[in-house]
This record gives C-alpha cells, structure tokens and sequence, in this order.
C-alpha cells in the first residue's frame, strides 16, 4: 500500500515597512520643538550635534548634520517611503512579497506472511515542507525547512498454539533548519564588508521607529533542530489454563542535536532614527566568531511488563501487571552542560548531567 500527497502554494502577503525619510537620509533631521498643539516631542539629537541653533517653537525647522558613512551603507537596504507624516523623520512603504510553502507527504507499507509461523510488515512515512519569503525590506529570502521520516518493521512468530511473540523496531527523525538565507533583490546583502563581525555580512539593527532590518545573507539568527528516536520493543502472549499472560519490554535511544547561532554577524540597536543617521550606537551585541558548538542531548528510556489476565472464576477475570518505565537524565556528547549543583554555588560546574534524578 502506498500514498502520496503534495501541496503548492504560493501566496501573495502585503509588507509594511517603516524607513528613513528622504530628507532622513540625506542627513536633513526634523527639529521643531513640541507644542501643546502638536504634542511632537523634541528630536533629542538636535540637541545634542554641533553648534548649530535649534529653531524656534513651532516653526518646523531643521538641523543639517552629516550622514555617517557606516549608516548611508545601510541605507540601501531601505526604500524611500510613499507615504510622510508631516514633522518626522520616517516614512512608510508597502511591498507584495511572495510566499511559497510546498510540502510533500507519503507513505507505505508492505505485509509479508513467510510461514504459518512467521509473518512481518514494514511502513515508512516521510513528510517535508519549505517556507520562502521576502524579509521585512525586500533585500532576499528567508528560508525554512522541516522534514519527518518513519520507519517501522515488525515481526510475528507463532512458537505454538499458546505462545506468540511479536518484535518490533523503528526510527522517528525529525529535522527543522529555521531562518536560512538566499539571495534576493539587493545583491548588497551579501557584502562581507559590511558586518560588525569581521567577514561577516550586514549586521542587523533594531532603530526605534523603524522596521527592524534583519541583517544580510546568514546574518539572522538560525536554528537547526535534529531529533532521532532510536525504538526497539518485545511483546510476548503466552496461554496457560486460564491465565492470559502478557509480557515484555522497550528500550528506546533519544538524540538531539541543537545548532542555534545569536546574531552571528552582529547586532545594533539605534534609540531613534536621527541616531542612526548620525551614527550613535545605543548597544552592540554579538556571538562571539567560533563559538557555536553543535549540542548533543542524549537520552535513554527502558521498560519492561508482566501481565495476567487470570480468570479466577467463570464470571470474575483478574487483571494482575506491573510495569516499569525509567527515563536518564539528559547529558551532552560534548561534555558542554554548565549548571549550578546547589543554588548557593559560587561557579556552575561544567559536565556532567542537567540535573538528579533521585526516582527514576
């Protein structure tokens, strides 16, 4: 038996973005002080550039300072807004961005009778999709990936008439790469003199009143998820007089690799859009180049069962079992787990386990 299943979609979706206005980026700052009429507040940066006079209350004046070269770089990575309120050093344009999300689904199974005694049936299930648009400017395409496989085998053995035993294995693998990159309108996303972070592209910035810009090609923060379960179990049914007997046991492998970067070519952060043109820095951040070890998370669960089914009188059956079930504690292949054993701990030990599991 098998299937398939495919989706194609592709959508239009409507972005709205917020930039510097044309004056803004020629280095022309609105610096009309507040009045009770208009209750706009004061651009700080006038203030604070130069020597130059700020003009009077209410006349919508204006202060020339000079673009900072850094910032009239990023400023490519902006179109010029279509629509201005009055007094303000932003703007607002729209584009239509295309979204694709493809996705394919499929599955099967085959069933095998070998013998009178022995039989078996193997499934597979696969499941992947993708997720493309623009990012919030219009500069290229933000990427994401995820994808699911299955598998199962399973085989029956007929030892007698009061005794069957079934045995089974099977691997779930899950992925997901979140926040890839390819190349879009603006081949200046993938300049690798731009970035805060040596060979890096563009960093991203977060400018109060703006869109925040993600940064160039590889510059947003990603993340890729890897979970395999590694599955083995035994079920066996034995038949005595009147006792239905059930037992067995499991055993299954757990990992989980975790590849997350933080801002890997580098993050500023502006107070306001003047800041930026002029080039003050509120904060800077970034992970640290080399620093970005993949995490491998391991697991293992055991189990194991008895039960009766034990029929005590003609109208009265007895279920009589136990199960056992434990889980360990996480570690890391790597040995780079850091916590601290006791609350009061100067420093957090490296290595080891998450945590105790005193219960099991």
């Amino acid at each position: 038996f098998g299937n398939f299943e495919g989706i194609r979609q592709v959508a239009g979706v409507p972005f709205n973005v917020n930039a510097p206005s044309a004056n803004a980026s020629q280095g022309i700052l609105n610096c009309a002080q507040p009045t009770a009429a208009s209750g706009l507040p004061q651009n700080p940066i006038c203030l604070t550039i130069g020597t130059s006079t700020v003009a009077p209350a209410g006349t919508g004046g204006q202060q020339h300072i000079t673009v900072n070269p850094d910032s009239a770089k990023y400023l490519s990575f902006y179109g010029l807004p279509t629509t201005q309120p009055a007094n303000s050093d932003t703007g607002s344009y729209t584009f239509s961005g295309k979204q694709v999300t493809p996705e394919n689904f499929g599955q099967g199974r085959i069933d095998e009778v070998f013998s009178q005694k022995d039989s078996a049936h193997g499934t597979y299930m696969y499941d992947a999709g993708d997720f493309t648009q623009p990012d919030a400017e219009n500069n290229y395409f933000l990427l994401s990936h995820t994808n699911r496989q299955l598998g199962l085998v399973e085989e029956t053995h007929v030892f007698s008439s009061s005794f069957v035993n079934a045995a089974r294995g099977g691997i779930s693998r899950n992925v997901a790469n979140i926040t890839n990159t390819a190349a879009g309108p603006n081949a200046l996303a993938a300049d690798t003199t731009l970035g805060g972070v040596p060979g890096r592209t563009a960093s991203s910035l977060v400018i109060g009143s703006l869109t925040n810009f993600g940064g160039g090609l590889n510059a947003p923060s990603q993340y890729n998820f890897y979970w395999t379960s590694i599955q083995g179990y035994d079920d066996a049914f034995y038949t005595f007089r009147n006792h239905t007997i059930r037992f067995g046991g499991g055993v299954e492998r757990m990992r989980n690799n975790i590849i997350a970067t933080s801002s890997p070519a580098g993050l500023y952060t502006f107070q306001s859009t003047a800041d930026f043109i002029a080039g003050r820095v509120q904060n800077f951040s970034a992970q640290l180049p080399g620093s970005i070890p993949e995490k491998g998370l391991r697991q293992t669960l055991g189990a194991g069962y008895v039960l009766d089914d034990w029929k005590a009188l003609p109208n009265l059956t007895l279920n009589i079992g136990v199960r056992y079930e434990a889980v360990t504690v996480p570690t890391e292949v790597h040995g780079n787990l850091s916590r601290l054993v006791n609350l009061t701990d100067a420093a957090p030990k490296l290595g080891g386990t998450y945590f105790s599991n005193p219960t099991l």
